[in-house]
């Protein structure tokens, strides 16, 4: 399985940016079944959702629906991988091990 992570969830999804076109290829070049963590589509959610509440003009809108439609495409055909017990675990334990990276990276 690959995970991706929320920046390639991100890039995977946005065709405009320069680097979707490799990951795509890289992606489906691959035998594995692709995955995100459903921290993932919270966070990138959040973003889309931000950006679309921040736009006051309805017609500057469309296009960030339009992303945020794409998002539930692919989402549709992947896995989404759980945040549970164990998961909840290994996250209380890397806090308290005190590791410099923003908790969403956790």
């Amino acid at each position: 399985m690959i995970l991706l992570d929320t920046d390639h969830l991100t890039v995977f999804t946005d065709a405009r940016d320069a680097r979707h076109r490799h990951l795509n290829q890289r992606l489906e070049a691959a035998a594995d079944e692709v995955a995100c963590s459903i921290v993932s589509v919270d966070e990138v959610l959040r973003g889309s959702l931000a950006i679309i509440h921040q736009l006051r003009d309805v017609h500057r809108q469309i296009p960030a629906y339009l992303r945020l439609g794409q998002l539930f495409d692919v989402l549709s055909d992947w896995q989404i991988v759980p945040f549970n017990e164990p998961a909840a675990d290994q996250f209380a334990d890397l806090r308290r091990q005190r590791i410099r990276i923003g908790a969403m990276d956790l």
